[in-house]
């Protein structure tokens, strides 16, 4: 069996223990703005790379 240099589950799972740290003990209403706020860094992180690969003129 070969080395894995990268674990999807791992990753997945290491990932969700910090969403769940993260929201531990926040009501309902802080847990949405919690995933708000993530949802909104997201979509400007994806404009900001769509920036940088259009081409300029198809701005």
């Amino acid at each position: 069996m070969k080395n894995k240099q990268f674990d999807c589950v791992e990753m997945k799972h290491k990932g969700a223990e910090r969403v769940y740290q993260a929201i531990a003990g926040l009501s309902k209403e802080q847990q949405i703005d919690y995933w708000r706020r993530g949802g909104e860094g997201l979509r400007q992180a994806i404009e900001k790379a769509q920036e940088k690969t259009t081409p300029s003129h198809c701005k």
